[in-house]
């Protein structure tokens, strides 16, 4: 049994054994014990085994392992300790109280400052220090709020001490509100900082209006900014006529300015002192003037104005001494603030650190105080090597007192890794020397990793990671430029899928994109390494062949478009034929301009497709108006005759809600498909880009809405149970002055429940008709209906229009959804666009969601609804006949 005793603890027990078998007695121990070579505590109880005459035949008992519990027991005693000393170092007080807000405790070093000792008001009730009247005293509303579990802060003064508090609620085991907790930061140095600061400028304003010297304040145009009494005085103007008007022209009305000492510092932006005798032609006055101009510079170097005073010289030093204090300590106050701040003193030695600041770089406050800075987290450049800390932007701040600012610096972590960092320095001055400076900085590696990110999605497409039609034509702009110029010739392609909505309508749109990125990969192994490859839209790709006539492309292209006749699309048991007609254009100094181009492309595209497919076309002149009558009469009488013969099918693919407490009912949104005349089911995307471009989408838009109605009223049951069904309105509709007045009377004619509608207008359209969108939002609100935004975060400035635009719901762009899962900027992306709807109260969907784990991580971020294939594929409205 002592074998597998911890030696040292074998002694005691040996006698802990002999006295209880001596005694017969119950015993009760805790000790150490080695298993396997691991040390482990258990605590024991048990007693005397007796045989039949009463003697001891041995022990017998009952050993808990507790190893956990003490291991607990001493990171608890390690806890406590540390918060004993946090709360007697640093200026605050910490406490809880009951559900009766009565102090179960109170500790902290501000203790000492208000006249308290620690734990003396435990015990007490808040009221007794803060009165009963919730109303009129925030501390009593934060605590009751606390108890309400909700976060709240407030400020009060104590004994002269300005305190910011903080309270939240204190949950027992259960999970139940048992109290609350609080912390109070001693923050009277801010506030005395901000009365001086407001002191100060009190002070400046006084000075400039009783002074009996002129002064004046311009701005880098030199329009006067403001002046003092004895300036209006001066000139004879009142504040009115002198505020705003350019200093030149007030001081020389009658011209003269371009010899004016005074007025050529102004345009030259420098600082100089400038003696005018009476009867210069420059002066006015007919009085001796000492004019002393004080150009302003802001932080970055630029020049913001002027300061001029008309006064005695010795006067306006000292006005000036004043003013580049003042200036220096409001500076200092300002730009200070920041995520991490350190301070040094003049031989780089740290001397205070604040929380921020050690915890991006990884270290303990004893690790940090008095270490040399420069070569702890500075010595090393972010392009490689080490640099002498004379060389750094902190050491021209100790040595000259100036402030600087570098944006690109690598900071370095106690564990060895960096992080890119902007930072500042500003000088420590004491008795007129530097005697330390301030360092605040803060890690710009995520907001670096996105701004890349954002660049790459501003150029690329998000599907195939080619160029986007953007970059595209920014690329076609700069060759017809360099055409232009250097007489060279390119050539365009432009680049349209034969059989893509096939595959789209065979196998869905998850199909669709796979083909779409595997061609990507395709085009790119066949071109050059300088061409350009872009995706303009759809299954429409463009090629910019730089420095290729148009012969040498042919050729080019021919391979390429042979290579895809020859690749077979395998989507699991389907396998597809692909194909592409291709418009070729050559680009030389004859070319017109970009949509001259582009245009001659994508005519020649239709003449391909036009010609058969599977072949490349070369622009020709006559070809534009065959292309045109191709077109127009291919899509014009096909969509026309559909709209005539009622040749629609209404679709409908559910909306589903993703967190608790948004019902069960039936939600989702209409779609259309199109009859062709040989019964073939045309999809949206074959048709509506074509019905847009001719004006016809109007007419299709109304179709969908009235046919929609009818369904509703002819199917009372089903109108019943439904919650919401979201109907899409094109950019050409939102433009039409009639569909307003055809809706109301659709509603009425069908009695339709207004706040079961919901219209989509894509952010686009809203965008492009803004008052328009606005004034058919307000008017259809206004009688119940409700309104989405579609493909929302698809456009540049998303949430700068959104504030105008009073909608229920944000439909999230697929293309940001779909990738959630890998992509951190993509889900960043969504985590934001959901943040701002639901702080303007507006509701979010996310289309696109393909799979289960794209609707976890659409859940997990708080995203409302959500709808894709991965929920249901669109089917038939008629099919909800047996729902």
């Amino acid at each position: 049994y002592l074998k597998i005793v911890h030696p040292e603890d074998r002694h005691q027990r040996r006698l802990v054994v002999e006295r209880v078998i001596r005694e017969r007695t119950p015993f009760e121990d805790s000790y150490r014990i080695v298993r396997r070579g691991e040390v482990r505590y258990v605590h024991v109880r048990g007693a005397v085994s007796l045989d039949e005459h009463g003697n001891p035949r041995g022990l017998f008992g009952v050993a808990q392992d507790v190893t956990v519990q003490r291991e607990a027991e001493r990171e608890l005693r390690e806890s406590e300790a540390q918060l004993r000393l946090m709360t007697a170092q640093v200026p605050a007080v910490l406490w809880t109280t009951d559900a009766e807000l009565r102090f179960t405790s109170s500790l902290g070093k501000a203790l000492e400052q208000i006249g308290l000792q620690p734990n003396q008001v435990v015990g007490m009730r808040l009221y007794d220090y803060f009165g009963t009247d919730a109303g009129d005293n925030a501390a009593v509303a934060a605590h009751q709020a606390a108890l309400r579990g909700e976060k709240a802060h407030y400020r009060y003064e104590w004994n002269g001490v300005t305190f910011e508090s903080y309270v939240e609620p204190l949950f027992d085991n259960a999970g139940t509100i048992a109290g609350t907790i609080g912390v109070a930061l001693d923050i009277s140095d801010r506030v005395q900082a901000q009365r001086a600061l407001d002191a100060a400028t009190a002070e400046w304003t006084y000075a400039m209006d009783f002074l009996d010297d002129a002064l004046y304040l311009t701005d880098r145009d030199d329009r006067v900014v403001r002046a003092n009494r004895a300036f209006y005085h001066m000139v004879g103007l009142s504040e009115q006529d002198v505020v705003g008007r350019d200093i030149k022209k007030l001081m020389h009305p009658h011209g003269g300015s371009e010899t004016c000492p005074v007025c050529l510092a102004h345009r030259e932006h420098r600082d100089g002192v400038f003696v005018l005798e009476p009867g210069d032609p420059n002066n006015s006055t007919g009085q001796p003037l000492e004019i002393a101009v004080n150009i302003i510079g802001g932080t970055d170097g630029d020049v913001t104005g002027a300061l001029v005073g008309i006064h005695d010289l010795t006067r306006t030093r000292q006005t000036e001494t004043e003013l580049r204090r003042l200036n220096s300590y409001i500076g200092l106050l300002l730009e200070s603030a920041g995520e991490g701040i350190y301070g040094v003193d003049r031989d780089d030695r740290c001397t205070f650190i604040n929380h921020a600041a050690l915890e991006m770089l990884g270290y303990k406050r004893s690790e940090v105080l008095g270490r040399d800075m420069h070569r702890l987290v500075h010595h090393t450049r972010p392009v490689g090597g080490s640099y002498a800390f004379e060389s750094s932007p902190v050491y021209l701040t100790l040595t000259k007192g100036e402030n600087a600012r570098v944006s690109n610096e690598l900071m370095w972590r106690g564990d060895g890794h960096s992080f890119p960092a902007e930072y500042s320095s500003f000088p420590i001055i004491e008795d007129e020397q530097v005697s330390g400076a301030v360092v605040v900085f803060r890690d710009v590696a995520e907001a670096q990793a996105m701004v890349s990110k954002m660049d790459y999605l501003a150029t690329h497409d998000t599907l195939t990671g080619l160029v986007n039609r953007h970059e595209f034509e920014r690329r076609l702009e700069r060759a017809l430029e360099i055409a232009h110029r250097d007489r060279v010739e390119h050539t365009l392609c432009y680049m349209d899928l034969d059989q893509f909505k096939v595959v789209n309508d065979t196998c869905g749109h998850v199909a669709g994109d796979e083909l779409l990125r595997q061609l990507g990969l395709l085009f790119h192994g066949r071109l050059r390494k300088g061409d350009t490859l872009a995706r303009l839209g759809g299954d429409e790709f463009g090629v910019l062949l730089e420095g290729c006539p148009q012969h040498r492309a042919l050729a080019i292209v021919n391979d390429l478009r042979q290579s895809i006749h020859d690749y077979r699309f395998v989507w699991e048991d389907k396998t597809f034929a692909i194909s592409i007609s291709v418009g070729l254009v050559g680009l030389n100094e004859m070319t017109e301009s970009l949509g001259s181009a582009l245009s001659q492309a994508d005519t020649a595209c239709y003449v391909a497709k036009d010609s058969g497919r599977n072949r490349v076309h070369v622009y020709q002149v006559d070809d534009a108006e065959m292309a045109r009558r191709h077109g127009e009469m291919h899509w014009v009488s096909r969509i026309q005759e559909a709209i005539e013969h009622d040749r629609f099918v209404l679709r409908y693919q559910p909306i589903v809600p993703l967190q608790a407490g948004e019902g069960d009912g039936l939600l989702y949104e209409i779609l259309i498909s199109m009859i062709d005349a040989d019964g073939a089911t045309v999809p949206p995307g074959a048709f509506l880009p074509a019905a847009e471009r001719y004006n016809l989408v109007g007419a299709i838009d109304r179709w969908v809405v009235r046919n929609t109605f009818a369904w509703f009223a002819a199917h009372p049951e089903h109108l019943q149970r439904l919650t919401l069904c979201t109907i899409n309105l094109s950019g050409h509709t939102l433009a039409d002055d009639q569909f307003l007045g055809f809706v109301v009377d659709k509603l009425g004619e069908h009695e339709i429940p207004t706040h079961k509608i919901c219209f989509e207008i894509t952010e686009t359209a809203a965008i492009a008709n803004m008052s328009r969108a606005v004034y058919f939002i307000g008017e259809l609100t206004a009688r119940g209906c409700r309104f989405a935004l579609d493909d929302f975060g698809s456009g540049m400035s998303s949430f700068a229009y959104l504030k105008n635009l009073p909608v229920d719901f944000l439909k999230i762009d697929g293309n940001f959804v779909r990738d959630i899962v890998t992509d951190p900027v993509d889900r960043a992306m969504v985590e934001a666009i959901n943040q701002v709807g639901h702080v303007m109260q507006i509701r979010t969907v996310a289309e696109h969601a393909e799979n289960e784990e794209v609707l976890i991580a659409l859940r997990s971020i708080g995203v409302d609804f959500a709808q894709g294939y991965g929920i249901a594929a669109p089917r038939p409205l008629s099919e909800l006949d047996d729902d």
